[in-house]
């Protein structure tokens, strides 16, 4: 159904990279202070169990790009580069074909880190800044400052914060130093510090490939990590806080829905880890708030309806736009045009119940460990989240997310759970067949996905699998 231009809102998008879920204060986060992530939330709808789609920075950011699973369009590391075939009808360009004036400004990296020029233009956006944190915010509040003859689309794409990657090597962080402070001021250590039993291999052998094991580590680095993370995270607080001040002194803000997302998480010591790729929530869940002012009923609530943010967030912006979610461009061809993801508008509208059409039972995410063919799919479902690893040792894990929230206790080991364990496990298969994933494939059954306790229909390989 297309929307008339006078009744569709200006969007504005604000990315930032590697925040965990729980690292902003209205998280009800002690640690740091985020008022302006906090005056989003108050004035619009948080959503509490948003997932990236897959925890690492070009994955993810390929599937805002094209509104895909990252397997359906080859982009499984950082470096992968778009499919020819989708740029034409990749976001910018859907925003534009919807009447939208489209913008981009910050970090782009699908699959380089710097979205200029002619580049932007390739893609359907304007180019109002580069890769830089610096003058990011001063550059986009020009952009919404400026008059616009059509309702405008801007993306505000920051890098923090991702510094903390080059904290944990004790590099120098691009977008200048922070203090440490006094070092009794710095967070505790999380609860859920130590590994859990019976945890895949690969993270374990992750771990131990990490800066913290290779720096020897005490509790006390490990707490200043924690105190640099959540300083990185307000000092880009501060900077979304100028674009928002922007939007408001424009005059458009009460005809402007603002979306806030991040592409995955940091795991800031839980488990002993840094950085993101696993499926723990610190890496994997990830802060998501939609400002509709015209949604007065639900401003200043939560939502915890299932969220795949990767996919879902080129459906919610085409929602918003007016604009069709299951067609293709003019003069593009792709093969199968509709969209797995689902709009969020619904949810933000109006309150999600337990038996709203518009809630999922479940949602699926992928993810790969750089320097390794070891993959990892998730199930998440209401109450409980499977993670599956395509090899290596105890590569299932079952965790109870209403009474273990910490991840400590993996049930995939205990009989007692084995009908939750096949429900996910068959879950995943559905998902695998849907969606033409082949994960875990065996050499001689290259094109089908392995998954525990189903085995291959050597006579009928199309079929897919048969219980074992």
């Amino acid at each position: 159904m297309f929307t008339p231009p006078a009744q569709r809102p200006n969007i504005l998008v604000i990315f930032t990279d590697q925040q965990q879920a729980a690292a902003m204060s209205c998280a009800g986060n002690a640690d740091l202070h985020t008022p302006n992530m906090d005056r989003l939330a108050g004035q619009g709808v948080r959503f509490t169990r948003a997932y990236s789609t897959f925890p690492l920075c070009c994955p993810c950011r390929a599937s805002w790009a094209t509104g895909r699973y990252p397997h359906q369009i080859n982009a499984m590391t950082n470096g992968s580069s778009l499919p020819e075939a989708e740029i034409g009808n990749s976001l910018g360009h859907r925003m534009s074909a919807a009447g939208y004036h489209a913008a981009w400004g910050g970090k782009w990296h699908v699959p380089s880190i710097d979205l200029a020029g002619e580049a932007a233009g390739r893609f359907g956006f304007e180019f109002v800044c580069g890769f830089n944190d610096k003058h990011l915010a001063r550059l986009s509040a020009d952009f919404l400052r400026r008059g616009h003859d059509k309702p405008f689309f801007l993306v505000a794409s920051f890098d923090n914060p991702h510094n903390i990657c080059e904290h944990s090597r004790d590099q120098v962080l691009p977008w200048g130093d922070l203090e440490d402070g006094d070092p009794r001021r710095h967070p505790n250590l999380p609860i859920n510090f130590a590994p859990p039993a019976y945890e895949a291999g690969i993270l374990g052998t992750r771990r131990q490939a990490m800066p913290p094991s290779n720096f020897g580590y005490t509790q006390d680095r490990w707490r200043r990590y924690r105190h640099i993370y959540y300083r990185l995270v307000e000092k880009v607080d501060a900077q979304i806080g100028r674009v928002l001040d922007a939007l408001d002194e424009s005059g458009q803000a009460d005809n402007t829905v603002v979306v806030f997302m991040s592409d995955h998480g940091d795991m800031a010591g839980s488990h002993g880890m840094v950085q993101k790729s696993c499926f723990y929530e610190e890496s994997a869940r990830v802060p998501c708030i939609i400002r509709d002012p015209r949604a007065k009923a639900t401003a200043g609530t939560t939502c915890d309806a299932l969220a795949n943010i990767g996919i879902d967030l080129m459906p919610t912006l085409l929602d918003y736009a007016g604009a069709a979610s299951d067609a293709t461009l003019p003069g593009v061809s792709l093969p199968g045009a509709s969209l797995p993801g689902v709009s969020l508008r619904p949810l933000v509208e109006a309150s999600a119940s337990t038996s709203s059409p518009h809630r999922r039972n479940h949602i699926v995410c992928e993810s790969r460990f750089d320097k390794t063919d070891i993959q990892a799919r998730m199930v998440r479902s209401e109450r409980f989240k499977y993670v599956l690893h395509s090899s290596g040792q105890y590569r299932e894990m079952l965790f109870d997310m209403d009474n273990d929230p910490g991840e400590m206790v993996n049930l995939a080991v205990e009989a007692r759970w084995a009908d939750v364990l096949g429900e996910h496990r068959k879950r995943l298969l559905d998902w695998c067949l849907a969606t033409g994933d082949n994960f875990g494939s065996h050499y001689s059954h290259a094109p089908y996905p392995s998954i525990p306790g189903f085995g291959f229909d050597a006579a009928n390989p199309r079929a897919g699998v048969i219980p074992s």
